[in-house]
């Protein structure tokens, strides 16, 4: 009997490990102190704080929503990875909504810095270089031939 609770006891032990280790394949632990590890996903800037005591883990965003989310769709879905939703109006009073997924995270920029016991995460919302902006559209002839 003993020796069977030990056993299952070394199977839970064990299965919690690497169900932790797969749920933060994704992520870099950048901090820890007696009671928490904080971990981020430097491709997403998505975190995930793991509780020594209680070995939950908490996340910013869903873990897995590509696949779990049935409800949200299109832009509500992918909202879903964001952290920071911003909403603001124009001089003409038309609203803009932003989030750092749609508006940073795919278009790759973000910079993830250390900094003690942490990291520092800043975000350039909105698409800095359009397609556009590489190559014009048209050119007259008389521009081309400049030197």
């Amino acid at each position: 009997m003993k020796r069977s609770l030990i056993i299952i006891l070394v199977i839970l032990v064990f299965g919690v490990s690497s169900i932790q280790a797969n749920a933060l394949q994704d992520y870099e632990q950048v901090a820890q102190n007696e009671y928490l590890e904080l971990y981020i996903n430097p491709e997403t800037a998505e975190i995930a704080v793991y509780d020594l005591a209680t070995k939950e883990i908490w996340y910013s965003n869903p873990p897995n929503r590509d696949r779990e989310e049935k409800v949200a769709r299109g832009k509500s879905k992918e909202r879903l990875g964001a952290q920071i939703i911003l909403t603001y109006f124009t001089q003409v009073g038309a609203e803009i909504t932003m989030d750092n997924y749609n508006d940073s995270v795919i278009y790759n920029q973000l910079d993830v810095t250390p900094i003690e016991q942490g990291v520092r995460v800043d975000f350039t919302l909105g698409e800095e270089w359009g397609q556009d902006s590489f190559v014009p559209n048209v050119m007259t002839e008389k521009r081309f031939e400049e030197e």
